[in-house]
């Protein structure tokens, strides 16, 4: 499963500043297949094996008309911005912290709560 963090500027949507994936195998798996590849990997939890991917290159959005270099002058801006994010997201990448607790799932009740809500 791919979740891109795409780059907004100016009302327009650019190329994801980074991608996630999330593998549905473990960390000696992921390695074993994904060791030399451009995905860096970030943790293992329950099985699934999470990782990013910068990208390798500026937007073709950025280019000129005739498509010979990037127009410098004219995406002056979102190109900062969107260097100067790829650049700091390995930082943030590396504070991830893949807890056990589990926040979408409802927690079971105890038998106490369970005789309270029942003389209710």
């Amino acid at each position: 499963m791919y979740l891109p963090f795409l780059f907004r500027y100016g009302g327009k949507i650019y190329d994801p500043v980074f991608t996630i994936v999330i593998s549905p195998f473990g960390a000696r798996k992921w390695r074993r297949r994904y060791g030399d590849s451009p995905l860096v990997f970030i943790g293992e939890r329950r099985g699934r094996s999470y990782s990013y991917m910068l990208p390798e290159e500026l937007p073709d959005a950025f280019l000129k008309p005739d498509r010979s270099d990037y127009d410098y002058r004219k995406y002056r801006m979102p190109f900062r911005l969107l260097t100067r994010m790829v650049r700091t997201a390995p930082g943030l990448l590396k504070s991830f912290r893949l807890s056990s607790v589990r926040c979408c799932a409802p927690r079971r009740l105890t038998r106490r709560e369970k005789c309270r809500t029942a003389a209710q």
